[in-house]
């Protein structure tokens, strides 16, 4: 008995794709919780910001508050979607249902910026309800510029997790890469007096920190050119050196 192999058959709907990274990414215990512990942690840490002042219970405010410790579960729900091949082991399924292997990585890159859309959407929801409860009279105070590069800094994070997965294929390496990685440049920089001029090029976290302040405002040009910076170091040569290795490694 022979079988003939169906060359004619069309790819598989990049939309069916979409939806299968986003089961994929709660079908597991541990992406389940991480994406139920970033709602939780969000809402506890904006219920503790109700201790300020009332003047400060803006919308801004809340939304700002908990958006530190969102970046490194963003990043960390990034690892696990680039990574959910190789770590249970269906490399070579997925990749032989869908040959052409950039569309399962763009199908995790889209599933990622929607994650990230979703939790962003959480948070300014969380946000918006404390603050008008019990904020001032008018307490919208986030523009829409504000918000968008807001949401832009959060879907960064999300992809630098991806792209360091994607490097790594391994998600214990990746997740401790992605958190200790501008830990290290960081106390490097901050301890070599000739480096410290560099520490706003090559920390994201120091680049995106004017976002995270409690009151951030629109990013000024050096800014925004510190964050274009420290973007390329920590996530587009990743990213490119992941895509390329992903597209070449051999699946066992």
């Amino acid at each position: 008995m022979t079988t003939e192999l169906d060359l004619t058959r069309s790819d598989v709907p990049l939309l069916r794709l979409l939806t299968v990274e986003l089961r994929k990414s709660v079908d597991t215990l541990a992406g389940r919780w991480l994406l139920a512990s970033i709602g939780i942690i969000t809402l506890l840490w904006d219920l503790f910001l109700l201790g300020r002042p009332q003047l400060l219970h803006t919308v801004t405010f809340f939304v700002a508050g908990p958006g530190f410790i969102q970046t490194y579960l963003l990043g960390v729900l990034g690892v696990l979607l680039a990574t959910s091949e190789w770590s249970q082991r269906t490399a070579m399924v997925t990749f032989s249902l869908v040959p052409r292997r950039w569309r399962t990585l763009l199908a995790k890159i889209l599933a990622a910026v929607a994650l990230t859309a979703v939790v962003f959407a959480v948070s300014l929801a969380i946000a918006a309800l404390l603050a008008v409860v019990t904020g001032p009279s008018d307490p919208w105070d986030l523009s829409l510029g504000e918000m968008g590069q807001s949401l832009l800094v959060s879907i960064i994070n999300t992809l630098m997790g991806v792209g360091f997965g994607l490097l790594l294929l391994n998600a214990p390496a990746a997740i401790v890469a992605f958190l200790l990685g501008p830990v290290v440049v960081s106390a490097i920089t901050g301890i070599v007096d000739s480096l410290q001029d560099l520490v706003p090029w090559v920390n994201f976290g120091t680049a995106a920190a004017p976002l995270y302040d409690d009151v951030p405002g629109m990013l000024t040009g050096e800014q925004w050119g510190h964050l274009l910076t420290a973007t390329i170091v920590w996530f587009v040569i990743p990213f490119a050196i992941g895509i390329w290795r992903v597209l070449n490694a051999e699946v066992k």
